[in-house]
C-alpha cells in the first residue's frame, strides 16, 4: 500500500510513505483509533503494543484531500531517483 516515498528534500532515504486511493471504511476506522488498530493487530499476531499503535496513528496524516495537498501540509517531495542510477537514462 504505501509505495510512494517522500521525504523533505526529494532525496533518499525516504522519511514518508504515501498512499491515495479508495480505503475500505474499516481499515479507515483502524487508522484513527488506536485501540481497535492494536486489537486488529493482536488478532493478526503481532505483538504489537497499544503505544505502538497511538505512536503510529499520532505519526499519521489521514485525509480525504488530494496526495499533493498532504505532501503541502507536511512539506514532504517525491523522492526522484538518482539519475545515473535509473534504467530510463541513455
Amino acid at each position: 500500500m504505501f509505495e510512494t516515498a517522500l521525504s523533505p528534500n526529494g532525496e533518499e532515504p525516504a522519511t514518508h510513505f504515501i498512499s491515495a486511493g479508495f480505503l475500505e471504511p474499516a481499515f479507515g476506522e483502524l487508522l484513527r483509533d488506536p485501540i481497535a488498530f492494536h486489537a486488529a493487530c493482536a488478532a493478526a499476531g503481532s505483538s504489537v503494543g497499544v503505544a505502538q499503535c497511538e505512536n503510529l496513528i499520532a505519526a499519521s496524516d489521514v485525509s480525504d484531500g488530494a496526495p499533493s495537498a498532504a505532501m503541502t501540509r507536511l512539506r514532504l517531495q517525491l523522492v526522484v531517483e538518482h539519475a545515473d542510477t535509473s534504467p530510463y537514462v541513455a
